[in-house]
């Protein structure tokens, strides 16, 4: 189900229950959305490396779950609405075949600055029922008086770091030791030209077939004369997951004497819109790691931020995340 009509400020309510959807997931739809989100880990795609692994399967990619969530709340904010913002929690790793179901409700809706916004709680259930992956998104409305959603303004703590072009590519799960030593330093910055094509390769990937990310003459008639890229699209663009490509055939290899997790979480804020014909640049750094205690031993996170400018020298957005290795 995809958005038809629009979701106006005054008609939503805390408490309002999202509308439920069911994803099945096969080896095809995640082979494509590695294409669209060039996100070539194999554990997602090869069923040799899958059976390999601590899971014994291809595993489904963090951010695909991601998509389906970002999906449930741009469905809910409707034709005139934008997400601003969605920060998702992994829990769990999710099995192709396994019948996934989304949803969500609103835990409250305000007005900051003119703005009418509303802020989702969401999640997303494997067929045995445990909720795997859940979400907090906000959305802004348009209202019936004619006020239009407008994207997030830019924090201030936000800055970006100038790209540093002799900064060495460590993707793979990083030695917390090394990320510590270099926190807060650029990596190389990457530049990107968005394309439709582009765009709906990754919508096809998650399944997001908002008419605002991929039908021409629907999202001509609203406020940004063109289709814009789907929320979580900045992942297609983190220099993080890019350079994957350049080793898939090396399965990720933890640290010495710690194990590999995974994602930990993710947060997209946007505060432009992405459109094709942009040149997006994204500048990207390690942060601060940190450990907290878990089940199966010390958790290590290891977060990144990337900034993503267009060509115009604006912020379109900014991402932050985490991967996690287990120290037995």
């Amino acid at each position: 189900m995809s958005p038809t009509r629009s979701t106006f400020f005054e008609d939503v309510r805390s408490g309002q229950e999202l509308p439920h959807f069911r994803v099945t997931v096969n080896i095809q739809q995640l082979v494509r959305y590695a294409e669209g989100a060039r996100d070539y880990a194999r554990i997602h795609t090869d069923d040799e490396a899958g059976k390999k692994s601590q899971w014994g399967s291809v595993i489904l990619h963090g951010m695909i779950k991601s998509g389906f969530l970002a999906k449930a709340a741009g469905d809910f904010a409707g034709l005139e609405g934008l997400v601003r913002r969605i920060k998702i929690y992994y829990r769990r790793p999710d099995l192709p075949s396994d019948p996934l179901t989304i949803g969500g409700s609103v835990v409250k809706t305000y007005e900051p600055g003119g703005d009418r916004l509303a802020d989702l709680e969401l999640w997303l259930r494997n067929g045995k029922g445990e909720v795997s992956t859940t979400a907090e998104a906000t959305v802004a409305l348009p209202s019936k008086a004619g006020g239009r959603a407008r994207w997030m303004s830019l924090p201030a703590d936000l800055d970006v770091p100038a790209g540093d072009p002799t900064q060495q590519r460590e993707w793979e799960f990083p030695d917390p030791d090394k990320v510590k030593a270099s926190a807060g330093q650029p990596w190389q910055p990457r530049s990107d030209v968005i394309s439709a094509f582009w765009i709906r390769l990754f919508c096809r990937g998650t399944g997001d077939m908002n008419p605002l990310y991929v039908d021409e003459a629907v999202a001509a008639r609203g406020q940004h004369g063109t289709i814009i890229a789907p929320p979580t699209f900045p992942a297609a663009l983190d220099p993080f997951y890019f350079w994957q490509e350049e080793v898939q055939a090396r399965p990720p290899q933890p640290s010495r004497g710690l194990r590999v997790g995974g994602n930990g979480w993710d947060d997209f804020e946007h505060f432009a819109a992405i459109r094709p014909g942009d040149t997006i640049t994204a500048f990207g750094r390690w942060l601060e790691p940190f450990e907290k205690p878990g089940r199966n031993g010390t958790l290590v996170f290891i977060p990144r931020e990337v900034v993503y400018v267009n060509q115009h020298q604006h912020v379109a957005a900014r991402s932050r995340g985490a991967i996690i290795q287990v120290r037995p």
